[in-house]
């Protein structure tokens, strides 16, 4: 911005040197005056030239600036829809697969507590009948000698 104000500063400057000039050059005016102005003149156009390559600069950098910070803008962006992706992704996923191991290690165990309990049912009626067994041979034993245990018969 400062820029474009000295470049309008200098062509206003130029325009109004060169109308001094012109209304000079209707007047008679020495050698020295005329080859004078027109340094000036080469001067002024040289800082115009000057100061529209350091605008062209300042613009192009400006440029530059600006579409990298789009580009990071745009990096941040994708980082950022990367990472919230991540948050959802994993967490669910380990969340489900956990719930899925807990529900078939619950199952399991009540599969082996349901079991558990068949053999101790099984095993106290085993039990009973034995002890009727036994009863039952103590009273055929006084009647005769029979051994406790029972033979395997094939």
């Amino acid at each position: 911005i400062d820029t474009n104000q000295k470049l309008v500063q200098a062509r206003d400057r130029i325009k109004t040197l060169s109308e001094l000039l012109e209304d000079q050059s209707s007047k008679p005016s020495s050698l020295e005056e005329v080859s004078l102005k027109t340094e000036i003149i080469k001067q002024k156009q040289e800082m115009i030239n000057c100061l529209q390559d350091e605008l062209i600069k300042v613009r192009l950098r400006d440029a530059e600036n600006e579409e990298t910070i789009k580009s990071l803008r745009q990096k941040i962006s994708e980082g950022e829809e990367e990472r919230k992706r991540e948050r959802e992704d994993i967490p669910e996923h380990n969340i489900a697969s956990l719930q899925e191991e807990l529900a078939a290690s619950k199952l399991r165990e009540a599969e082996g507590n349901l079991a558990l309990k068949d053999l101790r049912s099984k095993v106290s009626e085993l039990n009973s009948m034995w002890q009727k067994h036994l009863k039952r041979s103590e009273n055929n034993s006084t009647q005769s000698e029979v051994p406790s245990t029972p033979k395997k018969l094939l």
